[in-house]
């Protein structure tokens, strides 16, 4: 009779630790997963926030020039052009009447890099000026809050900064501040 006891516990003692273990592989099976969705999740940031993306953004704007290699293509190296500032300039934004909106924004404008082009840009900044703010007045405040929206007013710019200069002249637009209010 003490066998049978004995047995018994021995029985007991066994059936209660089966749960553990399963318990136990099903944590450290949930650990391991967790450890490879954060590997994975790591690999892809690093992937999408790298030079991927800036090749991306690159060749859209700089795109329309042949002459100018992407940062990724075989080649010359794609040479900085000339920085002239546009300073900063306020605006009032297309609104419905009782909801204006200003935009104070500081551009800079990237030129080739020819000196003789800069010269005649800084000479036209007055005009080109007068021109940035003929087409900020035209946005309203949800054109240019969009996530896109301040890539399409660069691009809007630039092209009709070298519509005026007569060719193109200007590479890039450049927002060093931009404030709506």
């Amino acid at each position: 009779m003490a066998d049978e006891k004995a047995v018994n516990v021995t029985k007991s003692t066994t059936a209660s630790n089966n749960p553990n273990n399963f318990t136990m592989k099903i944590i450290f099976g949930l650990i391991g997963l967790m450890i490879m969705i954060m590997i994975m999740a790591t690999v892809l940031i690093i992937n999408f926030s790298g030079k991927g993306r800036t090749t991306i953004i690159r060749e859209r704007v700089v795109g329309s020039d042949d002459s100018q290699k992407s940062p990724g293509s075989s080649g010359p190296a794609e040479e900085f052009g000339l920085l002239v500032p546009l300073n900063e300039l306020i605006v009032n934004l297309a609104s419905e009447p009782g909801a204006e909106h200003y935009l104070k924004v500081n551009i800079t404008l990237e030129v080739v890099n020819n000196e003789k082009v800069k010269e005649e840009v800084v000479k036209r900044v007055p005009q080109l000026r007068d021109l940035v703010i003929s087409i900020l007045r035209t946005k309203t405040k949800d054109n240019i809050d969009e996530k896109e929206g301040k890539e399409k007013l660069s691009i809007e710019i630039n092209n009709k900064l070298n519509g005026v200069l007569g060719g193109p002249k200007v590479r890039h637009v450049f927002f060093e501040d931009f404030m709506i209010q």
